[in-house]
């Protein structure tokens, strides 16, 4: 599972884990060190808040219009240590180290917070769909095109449909 975890947590899964297809795509030497010339490996923002990950044009584009979500951001170091990189204007192959742990540190933060309430999930979406929303009514488009959001709302209906009973 990546930021689909949600999902399998609002269906009952007891523990989850990013999973194979995540373990064999992201988990290589690269995630862990810093970039070496002609590397494919890119980094990436985890957005829990949008469900989604954003490259770096990304994070700068709803940085700089106060969109991207700081308060969780500010409780995850590695997001932080990520944000101070980019301030500084500093490559983006610095970050990529980064940016595997900061999505590990969302990943278990979500999954411990999923465990305790199921509910939240249903919250979250509402309230992920609620920004993607607010970003297309500020005419923000993300450079990656197929990044847009249609995805939240099949699976606020699926979240739904399991609050539901159904």
């Amino acid at each position: 599972a990546g930021v689909d975890m949600c999902l399998w947590k609002r269906a009952g899964a007891s523990h989850v884990a990013t999973g194979k297809f995540f373990n064999l795509r992201r988990f290589t030497p690269g995630r862990w060190e810093e970039a070496v010339p002609g590397g494919q490996v890119v980094p990436y923002w985890t957005e829990f808040g949008l469900f989604t990950w954003l490259r770096e044009l990304d994070v700068r584009l709803l940085d700089r219009d106060g969109k991207l979500d700081r308060a969780t951001a500010a409780g995850n170091p590695y997001s932080m240590e990520i944000l101070d990189l980019l301030a500084r204007d500093e490559k983006n192959d610095k970050w990529i180290g980064l940016s595997w742990r900061q999505y590990l540190f969302e990943f278990a933060r979500r999954e411990v917070t999923y465990s305790k309430n199921p509910g939240q999930v249903h919250a979250d979406l509402v309230q992920a769909d609620e920004r993607w929303t607010s970003l297309q009514a500020a005419e923000l488009l993300l450079y990656d095109r197929e990044n847009d959001g249609t995805w939240i709302r099949p699976w606020l209906n699926a979240a739904t449909l399991w609050q539901k009973g159904w």
